[in-house]
């Protein structure tokens, strides 16, 4: 073990930063579980968070507790899932395996000049921005600002660029959403040692076994095709509503349930975007604001930091024009706190649009009492679940929805 220390202390910084997320997750556990710096300088919150998670897991009743083996490797295999998924997207996203998957940004420690330099570079300028609003609340990232005589940002500006450097990881939310035909179908198979390395699918071999045996726990999936090649998969848009009403909080509240729900659809849009699809917005208030259909992303960003107050009447009208427009099946959606004055017109139209073939997914922050209400709309192929964070939305994806 002394050996392994050594070797990742000695020169192998570079070499941390250019492995996968998953792969990072193991540097970083055992950084964590032997209590000792490698000096491997980690900064994503969210692997640090997953890290915490973990190592409080792993702990529980000690580190060599037999009992509790099964349940510290779901949790790894969880997270590993998630990771692997998150790097497979940037991957795909880059074109193929290469290039890191982090930015260096600039150190205020750097050579002698470097100062100089990043105050007459712009790109610089964004870099140390972005680095800043990083390490500080939201609050404190505009007065910092204030103070430093940075006036090319408008209020509204340094908002969204808070929210954007907080580097929000894509929240896939994968559709089933498929035109008719039967020229093409998949199922799970056993992936052997001579089959293509590109066949394996690790989300699917960990799903059966949390443990990696060739030709026995690895699987693929197995494609049967038919007469008729007329196939096409959609590639579904997303309506995102989100409740912005006074019972969800400051969105600057770090933990509130606006913030954390900003900090979630982030997420959703950042993976549409990947996607191409097309994104409306509806935010619910009586400041209520709508964003047609657009692969214009930064305008759905900027809708969802500045329109909030009182009133919690659900755009019905407004999503029925949307989807009018739209006309094709889509995925919407919808992040409260559960309270809606119109309820039994809102039901109605999720029921219409469930029945249309559409997918709804309702995540209610923080509010357990309101899950009874929703209830019925599970029985028509609704999706509806309880959160208190953007982290717990995007375990919830992960475990239940593309796991």
């Amino acid at each position: 073990m002394g050996d392994i220390k050594k070797w990742i202390k000695k020169g192998s910084l570079n070499a941390f930063q250019d492995v996968s997320r998953n792969g990072k997750l193991m540097f970083l556990l055992k950084e964590a579980l032997w209590r000792e710096d490698l000096e491997l300088y980690e900064s994503s919150k969210v692997l640090r968070s997953k890290v915490s998670l973990l190592e409080e897991i792993f702990n529980q009743g000690g580190i060599d507790n037999k009992e509790m083996v099964i349940r510290k490797t779901d949790a790894y295999s969880k997270a590993f899932l998630e990771l692997y998924e998150l790097d497979r997207i940037d991957l795909e996203r880059r074109g193929g395996p290469g290039g890191n998957l982090d930015e260096n940004l600039p150190s205020k420690n750097g050579a002698k000049g470097e100062a100089d330099t990043i105050l007459s570079d712009p790109d610089k300028i964004k870099d140390a921005i972005n680095q800043l609003a990083q390490e500080t609340e939201i609050d404190d990232f505009i007065k910092i600002l204030d103070a430093a005589g940075v006036k090319q940002l408008s209020d509204a500006e340094r908002e969204m660029a808070w929210f954007e450097a907080q580097s929000v990881e894509e929240i896939p939310l994968y559709s089933n959403l498929t035109t008719a035909s039967n020229d093409e179908m998949s199922y799970p198979s056993t992936w052997r040692l001579e089959d293509p390395v590109e066949e394996l699918d690790m989300l699917l071999t960990l799903q059966s076994i949390p443990r990696v045996i060739p030709g026995i726990s690895t699987k693929k999936w197995q494609k049967e095709h038919t007469q008729n090649k007329n196939v096409e998969t959609k590639n579904s848009d997303l309506l995102l509503v989100i409740d912005t009403s006074g019972s969800m909080g400051d969105l600057k509240e770090e933990g509130s349930r606006l913030h954390e729900a900003v900090l979630a659809s982030f997420g959703f849009v950042k993976y549409y975007e990947h996607k191409k699809a097309e994104v409306a917005l509806i935010n619910f208030s009586s400041t209520k604001k709508v964003e047609a259909w657009t692969r214009d992303y930064d305008s759905i960003k900027k809708l969802l930091l500045f329109s909030w107050g009182q009133g919690t009447e659900f755009p019905v009208k407004d999503i029925k024009s949307l989807v009018e427009i739209k006309k094709d099946k889509m995925v919407i959606i919808v992040i409260t706190d559960g309270k809606i004055q119109n309820w039994e017109n809102t039901f109605l139209l999720f029921k219409d649009l469930l029945h249309r073939e559409n997918e709804i997914f309702i995540f209610i922050m923080d509010n357990n009492m309101a899950i009874d209400q929703y209830s019925k709309l599970e029985h028509l192929g609704g999706f509806v679940k309880n959160a208190t964070s953007m982290e717990e939305i995007r375990r919830i994806v992960f475990s239940q929805l593309i796991g």
